[in-house]
């Protein structure tokens, strides 16, 4: 852009999704004391035994904020066909800052706890899920630092509207971060138009320390936007290249176009290059597209915006 060098940011919001500036550097990982008994495993994600009476009143105060910065974005994926309620699968891909994680660690045994609430009409948990992440910071510790901590989780949920509360703390520091993520998840069973979020792939997705609970996800048919970047960060004088995918769409996707806000206005409509276009399992379209933030005018400021595709 004219007379600047910062990148601008772009977030691919499911409905409108909270994000907060995700700092990658490399920084200088802290003097860690040997200590015994630690896993040979390097990387663990364990189920948390049960979540404490502090992070369960963070999770259902509505605070955001914390020590440790972080962005999320939830996908909503149909569920098997015999789940109740119609139930989807919703992957959350959540990445945390390494360099304020680690601010004040000093065992070699970094552990995160992450928990997740989605919360339906009147603050009802209509589902949650809480995961120890352990890290062996002599084994992995320069990715973390270098980069920070990319982790998925899944939350089964009908259709409807929720505010999903994502909570990750550093169990050694007490440390945290706190974010509320608007999510709906559609009626997969029901005809009409269906589309996800943007998703973009990660230039730099061997930087991050990646922790994921064993089993398949469906991020896989997004490949190789698995998982996608929470908080991508695109450059404005270069092509941008992401996936979008949808249910039942309209002439083949040749109507889609990308959509840019900045909090709740929409600052401009783009339209994109399909390149590739494949199929996914349960109808699953899926489009490789490209667009060029510099065809604007007049041209985006550098900041934070939301990334939305249309029809």
């Amino acid at each position: 852009m004219p007379g600047a060098d910062v990148p601008t940011l772009f977030r691919p919001p499911s409905a409108s999704l909270p994000a907060v500036a995700l700092l990658a550097g490399l920084v200088a990982l802290p003097v860690v004391a040997p200590a015994e008994g630690r896993p040979r495993t390097p990387l663990r994600v364990l189920p948390t035994g049960g979540l404490k009476v502090e992070s369960a009143a963070l999770l259902m105060s509505g605070q955001e904020g914390g020590t440790i910065p972080f962005a999320a974005l939830p996908l909503p994926f149909p569920g098997p066909a015999d789940e109740p309620d119609g139930r989807a699968r919703v992957p959350v891909v959540v990445e945390i800052d390494g360099t304020d994680l680690l601010a004040g660690q000093r065992d070699p045994l970094l552990r995160i706890e992450i928990s997740l609430y989605a919360l339906a009409a009147g603050d009802r948990v209509a589902a949650s899920r809480l995961d120890t992440v352990e890290i062996d910071l002599e084994q992995l510790g320069a990715g973390v630092g270098e980069s920070g901590v990319r982790y998925v989780g899944e939350l089964a949920l009908a259709p409807d509207t929720y505010r999903v509360r994502v909570l990750v703390r550093n169990m050694a520091t007490g440390e945290l971060g706190l974010r509320t993520l608007a999510l709906t998840v559609p009626p997969f069973d029901k005809t009409g138009a269906l589309l996800l979020p943007p998703a973009f792939a990660d230039p730099g997705p061997d930087l991050w320390i990646t922790a994921r609970p064993a089993g398949p996800s469906p991020l896989a048919a997004l490949t190789p936007a698995d998982p996608p970047s929470a908080r991508p960060i695109l450059a404005p004088d270069e092509e941008a290249s992401l996936l979008v995918a949808g249910w039942r769409l309209p002439g083949n996707g040749d109507g889609l176009r990308i959509q840019i806000y900045r909090q709740a206005d929409k600052v401009a409509d783009l339209p994109v290059q399909i390149g590739e276009r494949r199929e996914g399992a349960d109808g699953l379209q899926i489009f490789a597209l490209t667009f060029r933030p510099q065809t604007l005018e007049p041209a985006l400021e550098p900041g934070e915006y939301d990334l939305r595709a249309a029809l």
